[in-house]
């Protein structure tokens, strides 16, 4: 005979205690009196009827307080194809075997940056293995900065950096401190993942990095401080990266701290009182400046092992001056083997335009005109035939009739890439013509 238990609650009911219950309540515990009522609730949409209105309910009834102040509302994760998980259909993606295969850190950092508001996530493995690539190069940092065995000094001021380098970093540091708090504040944390992969993937590795390696070495006053502003700002991003993820960030905090103070309890970085404006506009239009030439280089096939002469019109004289000094990093970044000032520039040469400061780039003797002209030409008719064929399948209404929406999407997504492709070759070809 089968006879019903007299302690099995409801699902959602027994869920509804749990804010209170699981402290000790009704109790009046120092747990209880401690954690609740708690700060945040973050949910999916879900299962806000089941779940998070009986909590609120049941909290307010029982303890005459609501059981928090604040809930996130999050998307639902689906797959890549934007379908609801389901072990029927296959397609559940394991959280334990992406971690088991890239960390942690990998799939926090992943969830975090898909979080936009009011839109599911499309989750798939691709975009993990990428954020695991981006947590690795922030250990490279770390060994960079061990193989100059820089040592924290404890009298290093911050605010009084001399080097432009040095402010310019510091300022960026500042702006990325004060976007993530106020991100942070907002539950914006796609946001607040944009900004850190931005600031440390492409302006802290890709340029202030590269910049300092000619000033780094050496034991000259200018060097120590850049050593100092190097690890002092590497810190502080170690620190605003670590809500995102804190295994990796805290092993690497445990390298270079000295009283081996935890990052979870660490203070949040101050903002530095830098003047960093006119460093901020030179360093901008230095990187401008290499961006273009290394565009120009790649697009016209310039192979990177030679060297190219770079002509500048002294049409600026403080940013002209600026880029003299700073000529060692163009020369070595840029591929450049000199730099000449001139009054104005030839015309059988590259030219290009940075902040009003015009520039040229002596290609004549370093590539075969003729030969890249017919090699784009090539390229050309390659290219017009495929948006040919493109174009009278968009054109065909059975195509468009019968063929599934995201098919005819991915055929409009190539016919957009073939016409940038297309354009690109024309410039270049324009450019090439320059040369003969």
């Amino acid at each position: 005979s089968l006879k019903r238990d007299e302690d099995v609650l409801d699902t959602w009911f027994s869920s509804a205690l749990w804010p209170f219950s699981t402290l000790g309540w009704p109790d009046q515990t120092d747990e209880f009196k401690k954690y609740y009522n708690t700060d945040v609730l973050v949910t999916g949409f879900d299962i806000i009827f089941f779940w998070v209105a009986r909590m609120m309910m049941m909290g307010l009834y029982f303890t005459k307080e609501v059981p928090f102040h604040t809930i996130y509302i999050h998307a639902l994760v689906r797959d890549e194809q934007g379908q609801k998980m389901s072990k029927s259909k296959g397609n559940v993606i394991d959280p334990l075997t992406l971690i088991e295969k890239y960390g942690a850190d990998s799939l926090r950092f992943t969830l975090s940056s898909m979080a936009a508001q009011g839109r599911d996530i499309k989750l798939s493995e691709s975009r993990v293995e990428g954020y695991r690539n981006f947590i690795t190069k922030i250990w490279n940092v770390a060994r960079f900065i061990s193989t100059y065995d820089i040592k924290i000094d404890k009298s290093f001021n911050p605010e009084s950096v001399t080097q432009d380098v040095n402010k310019w970093i510091l300022g960026e540091l500042n702006k990325l401190n004060n976007g993530i708090k106020q991100s942070l504040q907002e539950f914006k944390f796609n946001e607040a993942s944009t900004e850190i992969y931005s600031f440390t993937w492409h302006l802290y590795c890709d340029w202030y990095i590269e910049i300092l390696k000619d000033t780094i070495s050496g034991k000259s006053e200018e060097s120590e401080e850049t050593k100092q502003t190097l690890i002092y700002s590497f810190l502080n991003l170690l620190k605003i990266c670590h809500p995102f993820m804190p295994f990796v960030t805290e092993e690497i905090n445990k390298i270079f701290s000295e009283n081996k103070t935890m990052l979870v309890t660490s203070n949040w970085p101050n903002t530095i009182k830098v003047d960093s404006n006119q460093a901020e506009s030179s360093f901008k239009f230095l990187i401008d400046v290499i961006s273009e030439i290394r565009s120009i280089r790649s697009e016209l096939r310039v192979s990177p092992s030679k060297k190219i002469k770079l002509v500048i019109a002294n049409n600026n004289s403080d940013l002209s001056n600026f880029l003299e000094k700073s000529s060692k990093e163009v020369q070595r970044m840029a591929r450049i083997s000199t730099i000449e000032f001139i009054e104005s520039l030839p015309d059988n040469i590259i030219q290009f335009n940075s902040s009003g400061v015009d520039f040229g780039l002596a290609l004549k003797e370093v590539i075969d005109v003729q030969q890249e002209l017919d090699r784009l030409d090539k390229e050309l008719s390659k290219l017009q035939n495929e948006l040919i064929f493109i174009d009278k399948k968009l054109s065909n209404e059975q195509f468009i009739k019968n063929a599934p929406h995201e098919i005819i999407e991915k055929q409009k997504q190539i016919k957009e890439e073939l016409s940038l492709n297309t354009e690109r070759i024309l410039l270049s070809k324009d450019k090439m013509k320059k040369l003969i």
